[in-house]
């Protein structure tokens, strides 16, 4: 009688996991979201001070197709058409005539547009104008990193037209150049490297990545092979006092690192440098911006360094894709107005909803907040011209015509510009694929239990079966 309880216990769970395991549904996921263009925004007036008002702001964006999952060459890239156009009217006050200096951030390339930007022959802007009064003005294309949030003033002085001044760097700042060669065999070892420095007066820097022990100690293991050399350079003073001890890695005796002779090292000073060009030495002279936009950059970021006490590495030289704008001049009699347009590729950051590459839609992001350094701003419209449908915006008021969707404002809003949009016939197929989807896991369901219910009628009947043929 046991033997048939225990028959009929491990017959049943058996065939339950069959039958559910059966009907199981595996999933590959994709990325959730690829980013797209960050920090396009509003034109910005290179001397702070510029009294020139806006008295009316055009904000259209031209979106007629998604870039799907992304490019798969520079060709397709530069076919990509969706854009914005911002046009302003400008108003002089004052009474005299003016030049200003404008610069426009049109964003970085997005995550999904690959290495095409490293190319000197790459511009997606080449069909993009900038126009005064209804003619095409020049516009140059200046960069900068962003390496945190777009914050206004900082990005201005990383665009100035001269090299910026620093707290403590210059062009002309000497920089001392030092080889530290290794002469023994081929062996895991570490390079332990102590200065003695002014702090106000010398900064270091590597062409290598290292554990940072203190202001003035580094810890670099490595395999070496006899003849490699460590390079270390001292920016401004030289050092008074270098010292170096070589390490080998040994495990045994619970010895875990011992001294290696010191006839196994050479310390050389082998040149001396500027600033300008020691920097200009780490520039990818494959990459489409002006060695000044580089500098500039480099010695804003690198001010962090230098205060802090850290040396600069490889990692203060390599950079995502860059922060790009336009440059130009505009010309605006006494009392007297004009209208500037300024149009660039937009790009957005990817959602893949569902994790199947199948219902995607599209966010866009757009800076107002430079808009906060004119001197006054009256009136503000927003258009949104598409075949596609409006799913989200944070700025809430947009309604609905023709070509897509308007958005009229008073003044300039708190936030920056956020909205999406998503293929209402893409949308629709997902729906129904996902209803069926739904109908055929509930049909799987159904018959699961169906065949449980089933096999346990059946099993019961043959245990009743059973117990009598044994009585």
């Amino acid at each position: 009688m046991k033997r048939i309880l225990s028959f009929f216990c491990v017959a049943f769970i058996c065939l339950f996991n069959c039958c559910v395991n059966g009907f199981s549904v595996s999933a590959n996921s994709a990325a959730p979201t690829i980013s797209g263009t960050s920090a396009s925004g509003e034109v910005l007036f290179t001397d702070e001070n510029c009294p020139l008002q806006v008295k009316k702001e055009n904000l259209t964006f031209e979106i007629g197709e998604f870039p799907g999952l992304g490019f798969s060459s520079a060709e397709s890239l530069l076919s990509y058409s969706a854009n914005f156009t911002a046009e302003y009217t400008f108003y002089n006050p004052t009474d005299y005539d003016l030049t200003a200096k404008m610069v426009f951030p049109i964003g970085k390339l997005p995550e999904y547009a690959g290495d095409y930007y490293s190319k000197e022959t790459f511009d997606d802007t080449k069909n993009y104008a900038v126009m005064i009064n209804g003619e095409t003005v020049e516009k140059k294309l200046r960069y900068t990193w962003l390496s945190y949030d777009f914050r206004i003033e900082r990005e201005l002085d990383k665009l100035s037209d001269t090299y910026v001044e620093s707290e403590f760097y210059s062009p002309d700042m000497p920089v001392y150049k030092y080889e530290i060669k290794f002469l023994g065999e081929d062996a895991y070892v570490a390079a332990t490297i102590e200065f003695l420095y002014d702090e106000t007066k010398t900064q270091f820097a590597t062409d290598f990545d290292f554990d940072f022990y203190g202001k003035t100690n580094l810890f670099y293991p490595y395999f070496y092979k006899k003849n490699d050399i460590v390079t270390v350079y001292a920016i401004g003073e030289s050092f008074s006092m270098m010292k170096v001890n070589w390490l080998q890695k040994k495990q045994e005796e619970g010895v875990y690192w011992d001294t290696l002779s010191k006839d196994l090292i050479t310390i050389t000073q082998t040149e001396q440098t500027t600033f300008l060009e020691f920097v200009s030495s780490k520039y990818a002279q494959s990459e489409p911006l002006p060695v000044l936009d580089w500098y500039n950059t480099i010695v804003c970021e690198a001010g962090n360094s230098w205060r802090y006490g850290y040396a600069l590495t490889p990692k203060d030289f390599t950079y995502s894709k860059p922060l790009r704008w336009y440059a130009y001049e505009m010309q605006i009699p006494a009392k007297g107005s004009a209208t500037n347009a300024v149009s660039a590729p937009i790009y957005p950051t990817i959602n893949n909803e569902d994790g199947y590459n199948r219902l995607l839609s599209y966010t866009y992001k757009y800076l107002l907040s430079p808009a906060k350094t004119w001197d006054s701003f009256e009136n503000l419209q927003i258009n949104i011209r598409t075949p596609y449908e409006l799913e989200y915006s944070n700025l809430q008021g947009f309604t609905r015509v023709d070509d897509g969707y308007t958005l009229q404002l008073a003044e300039l809003p708190d936030e920056e510009l956020k909205f999406n949009l998503f293929d209402p016939v893409a949308k629709a197929e997902w729906k129904e694929q996902k209803q069926q989807q739904e109908k055929e896991e509930k049909m799987k369901v159904v018959r699961v239990v169906v065949i449980v219910v089933s096999v346990f009628l059946g099993l019961v009947l043959i245990l009743g079966y059973e117990m009598k043929r044994v009585k």
